[in-house]
Protein backbone atom coordinates (compact mmCIF):
# COMPACT_ATOMS: atom_id res chain seq x y z
CA UNK A 1 0.00 0.00 0.00
CA UNK A 2 1.49 3.19 -0.43
CA UNK A 3 0.61 6.84 0.04
CA UNK A 4 1.41 9.46 -2.49
CA UNK A 5 1.49 13.18 -2.57
CA UNK A 6 4.32 13.96 -4.85
CA UNK A 7 6.42 11.27 -4.09
CA UNK A 8 6.23 7.94 -1.93
CA UNK A 9 5.48 9.65 1.82
CA UNK A 10 4.33 6.18 2.82
CA UNK A 11 5.10 2.67 1.53
CA UNK A 12 4.12 -0.88 2.77
CA UNK A 13 4.69 -3.50 1.54
CA UNK A 14 2.99 -6.50 3.13
CA UNK A 15 4.09 -9.46 0.67
CA UNK A 16 7.64 -9.33 2.28
CA UNK A 17 7.14 -10.54 6.03
CA UNK A 18 7.05 -7.05 7.89
CA UNK A 19 5.64 -3.62 8.63
CA UNK A 20 8.06 -1.36 7.94
CA UNK A 21 7.80 1.89 5.88
CA UNK A 22 9.70 1.29 2.87
CA UNK A 23 9.34 4.86 1.95
CA UNK A 24 12.10 5.56 4.55
CA UNK A 25 9.30 8.02 6.74
CA UNK A 26 9.36 5.45 9.56
CA UNK A 27 5.90 4.80 9.65
CA UNK A 28 5.73 1.68 10.79
CA UNK A 29 2.98 -0.44 11.56
CA UNK A 30 2.00 -2.61 14.43
CA UNK A 31 -0.81 -5.48 14.17
CA UNK A 32 -4.03 -5.57 16.04
CA UNK A 33 -5.07 -9.24 16.93
CA UNK A 34 -3.28 -11.97 14.45
CA UNK A 35 -3.01 -10.93 10.78
CA UNK A 36 -0.67 -13.28 8.99
CA UNK A 37 1.64 -13.39 6.10
CA UNK A 38 1.48 -15.76 3.12
CA UNK A 39 3.13 -15.94 0.00
CA UNK A 40 0.37 -13.10 -1.89
CA UNK A 41 0.12 -10.52 1.12
CA UNK A 42 -0.64 -10.00 4.75
CA UNK A 43 -4.45 -12.10 5.41
CA UNK A 44 -6.94 -10.45 7.41
CA UNK A 45 -9.59 -12.65 9.34
CA UNK A 46 -12.57 -9.99 9.36
CA UNK A 47 -13.55 -10.03 12.81
CA UNK A 48 -10.19 -7.99 14.39
CA UNK A 49 -7.51 -7.68 12.13
CA UNK A 50 -5.78 -4.30 11.43
CA UNK A 51 -2.34 -2.28 11.36
CA UNK A 52 -2.32 0.54 13.05
CA UNK A 53 0.39 2.97 10.92
CA UNK A 54 -0.89 6.23 13.07
CA UNK A 55 -0.01 9.86 12.39
CA UNK A 56 1.61 10.27 9.33
CA UNK A 57 2.41 13.48 9.17
CA UNK A 58 1.62 13.31 5.54
CA UNK A 59 -1.05 15.33 3.64
CA UNK A 60 -2.73 12.34 1.13
CA UNK A 61 -3.63 13.31 -2.18
CA UNK A 62 -3.18 9.51 -3.36
CA UNK A 63 -3.59 6.08 -2.00
CA UNK A 64 -2.46 3.18 -3.73
CA UNK A 65 -3.63 -0.88 -2.53
CA UNK A 66 -4.04 -4.15 -3.87
CA UNK A 67 -6.31 -6.57 -2.06
CA UNK A 68 -8.72 -9.83 -2.45
CA UNK A 69 -11.27 -9.15 -0.31
CA UNK A 70 -13.18 -12.05 0.60
CA UNK A 71 -16.62 -10.26 0.01
CA UNK A 72 -18.34 -6.84 -2.35
CA UNK A 73 -18.88 -5.32 1.50
CA UNK A 74 -15.50 -4.60 3.30
CA UNK A 75 -13.68 -1.56 5.48
CA UNK A 76 -10.66 -1.38 3.78
CA UNK A 77 -8.44 2.05 5.30
CA UNK A 78 -9.69 5.06 8.00
CA UNK A 79 -6.95 7.83 7.36
CA UNK A 80 -7.89 9.79 10.42
CA UNK A 81 -10.71 8.41 12.73
CA UNK A 82 -13.19 8.31 10.13
CA UNK A 83 -13.60 11.70 8.57
CA UNK A 84 -11.83 10.44 5.44
CA UNK A 85 -11.70 6.45 4.89
CA UNK A 86 -11.93 3.73 1.89
CA UNK A 87 -14.43 1.09 1.81
CA UNK A 88 -16.76 -1.05 -0.51
CA UNK A 89 -20.38 -1.81 -0.38
CA UNK A 90 -22.25 -4.25 -2.40
CA UNK A 91 -19.42 -4.11 -4.90
CA UNK A 92 -19.09 -0.40 -5.05
CA UNK A 93 -16.04 1.58 -3.79
CA UNK A 94 -16.60 4.52 -1.51
CA UNK A 95 -13.85 7.42 -0.88
CA UNK A 96 -15.72 8.92 1.89
CA UNK A 97 -14.62 12.15 2.73
CA UNK A 98 -12.49 12.87 0.31
CA UNK A 99 -12.70 16.12 -2.41
CA UNK A 100 -14.37 14.56 -5.71
CA UNK A 101 -12.11 11.61 -5.84
CA UNK A 102 -11.08 9.71 -8.64
CA UNK A 103 -11.17 5.96 -8.53
CA UNK A 104 -9.15 3.26 -10.56
CA UNK A 105 -9.89 -0.62 -10.57
CA UNK A 106 -6.54 -1.74 -12.50
CA UNK A 107 -6.10 0.74 -14.31
CA UNK A 108 -9.36 1.67 -15.33
CA UNK A 109 -11.74 4.61 -13.84
CA UNK A 110 -14.42 2.20 -12.39
CA UNK A 111 -15.58 1.84 -8.80
CA UNK A 112 -16.41 -1.80 -9.00
CA UNK A 113 -14.58 -4.43 -6.89
CA UNK A 114 -15.32 -7.89 -7.10
CA UNK A 115 -14.79 -10.41 -4.41
CA UNK A 116 -12.10 -13.25 -4.50
CA UNK A 117 -9.84 -11.49 -7.21
CA UNK A 118 -6.65 -9.06 -6.85
CA UNK A 119 -7.41 -6.10 -7.63
CA UNK A 120 -5.14 -2.53 -8.02
CA UNK A 121 -7.31 0.48 -6.44
CA UNK A 122 -5.93 3.75 -6.53
CA UNK A 123 -8.03 6.78 -5.34
CA UNK A 124 -6.76 10.62 -5.72
CA UNK A 125 -7.77 13.72 -4.76
CA UNK A 126 -7.02 17.26 -6.33
CA UNK A 127 -7.39 18.21 -2.28
CA UNK A 128 -5.22 16.56 -0.08
CA UNK A 129 -5.61 16.19 3.26
CA UNK A 130 -4.22 14.57 6.87
CA UNK A 131 -3.20 11.33 7.63
CA UNK A 132 -3.88 11.58 10.95
CA UNK A 133 -4.59 8.07 12.44
CA UNK A 134 -4.04 5.74 9.18
CA UNK A 135 -5.30 2.28 10.13
CA UNK A 136 -5.49 -0.47 7.59
CA UNK A 137 -8.06 -3.62 7.51
CA UNK A 138 -10.56 -1.20 9.82
CA UNK A 139 -13.14 1.47 9.53
CA UNK A 140 -15.93 0.61 11.19
CA UNK A 141 -15.77 -3.00 10.56
CA UNK A 142 -13.10 -5.33 9.68
CA UNK A 143 -11.04 -6.41 6.65
CA UNK A 144 -11.25 -9.78 5.56
CA UNK A 145 -8.59 -10.66 2.60
CA UNK A 146 -5.60 -9.90 1.47
CA UNK A 147 -3.55 -6.76 1.16
CA UNK A 148 -0.31 -7.32 -0.60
Amino acid sequence: MAILQTKNDGYWEFRNGALGDLSGNGNDGTFTSTPYFNNAGLVFDGIDDKVGIGNTSTTIKTLAIVLNPKSTTEDIADMDGGTHTLEVGAGTITATGWDTPSIYVDGVVSSALVADRLQTIVVTTATGFSASNLDIGTETTFFGGTIA
